[in-house]
């Protein structure tokens, strides 16, 4: 792990270089450039050498094919000659590097002679870095001067789109994502990303028709089956959501997001005991699924079957012992058993965790009523 450490930090070191290095290459004036590698090429020597790399390349091949295919018993001959080619491009290298300092900078770099600053890759390329590095309106700037260059590359469209969506600047990403529909108006990721788009902007209707969009080219398009369930279930349609969710556990019967959306829904039809089912097939997949615990627990609540939703919880409160939500949820059941005293403290205990648990603190306020009340 120390040693993927290392390798992981000497590339994201060596990305950022590259990437401060086309900037600087790019303000860089090529004439000298020009003059010095014409002249250097004219030498004889590096002529040589520059023939020799493609007899090299042809060796190699011819070599490899009589080795491979008839099993010519005298290998070190061929050995020892493509280890001299070999020897022959590395010193032409070194001298390339010696006589020509500027190639050295171009490869340390990793910029191509000649890449200038009109060229759209390089700023798509910039982009990328930032959006990685969640610089998201930097990202926007390098993708927008890609697009000055090329306004019909689709990629360019697609990062820039999801970008703003990062942002969680809704209508921008769907206007750039309409952009890119009319160059490919069935590019299923654009349509799915603009349905998740509109879905935030409580735009639940025309993201549905997005998704069923995606599901009309990509019939088995486990995200787009999964989302259309998600936002039919916002419309308050649960019986047509889980029908989306039975299709996307159909294409992935091991994805457990969809078996925990499905179960929830269940338990808006108050169809509980179908809904702790759901769960439990979750749970069999994943055991550590804090949110399929949270909600068995909830199901159970609702069937009065207090002491098992409490398990449920404590399952869920082992695998995540931070989460607000779960000590609210067993403080409430706590209530319905009437241990008040028990319960208060579970209530302080989601409060402390999530300070802003509106919830939380007006049952907590209630509780203490009741107590006072009991004295």
């Amino acid at each position: 792990m120390a040693l993927f450490g290392v390798i992981l930090t000497g590339y994201k070191v060596a990305r950022d270089e590259w990437f401060e290095g086309m900037e600087r290459l790019r303000k860089t004036d090529f004439v000298a450039f020009d003059t010095r590698f014409k002249k250097t090429m004219n030498i004889p020597i590096f002529q040589f050498f520059e023939l020799s790399l493609i007899f090299y390349g042809i060796g190699s091949l011819v070599f490899y094919n009589v080795y491979m295919f008839n099993h010519i018993s005298d290998m070190p001959y061929y050995a020892w000659m493509l280890l001299f080619l070999t020897w022959a491009t590395i010193i032409y290298g070194f001298l390339m590097l010696f006589f020509v300092p500027e190639y050295w900078e171009a490869v340390k770099n990793g910029a191509a002679y000649g890449y200038y600053s009109d060229n759209a890759g390089y700023w798509i390329g910039r982009g990328f870095a930032c959006y990685s590095k969640k610089n998201y309106e930097e990202a926007i700037d390098n993708f927008d001067k890609a697009l000055e260059i090329d306004k019909k590359f689709l990629p360019t469209l697609g990062l820039k789109g999801e970008t703003l969506m990062k942002m969680k600047k809704w209508n921008e990403a769907i206007q750039t994502f309409d952009k890119a529909l009319e160059i490919d108006p069935k590019n299923v990721q654009i349509i799915y990303q603009k349905g998740n788009s509109l879905r935030a902007l409580g735009k639940y209707t025309e993201a549905i028709q997005n998704f069923e969009k995606v599901i009309e080219y990509e019939p088995n398009n486990l995200k787009a089956w999964g989302n259309r369930g998600f936002t039919l279930e916002a419309l308050g349609k649960y019986e047509e959501a889980i029908q989306s969710f039975d299709k996307a556990v159909e294409i992935d019967p091991k994805n457990t997001i969809n078996l925990l959306l499905k179960g929830r829904t269940l338990i808006k039809l108050e169809r509980l005991d179908e809904a702790i089912v759901v769960f439990d097939k979750a749970l069999d997949i994943n055991p550590k699924y804090v949110d399929a615990w949270g909600n068995r627990g909830a199901a159970l609540d609702q069937l009065k079957r207090y002491s098992d939703a409490i398990q449920s919880y404590d399952k869920a409160l082992e695998i995540d012992p931070n989460n607000a939500k779960t000590w609210y949820n067993r403080g409430l059941t706590i209530v319905k058993m009437g241990k008040f005293d028990v319960a208060i403290q579970n209530i302080n205990k989601a409060i402390q965790i999530d300070p802003n648990y509106s919830e939380a603190i007006v049952l907590r306020e209630e509780i203490l009523n009741e107590l006072k009340k009991r004295d």
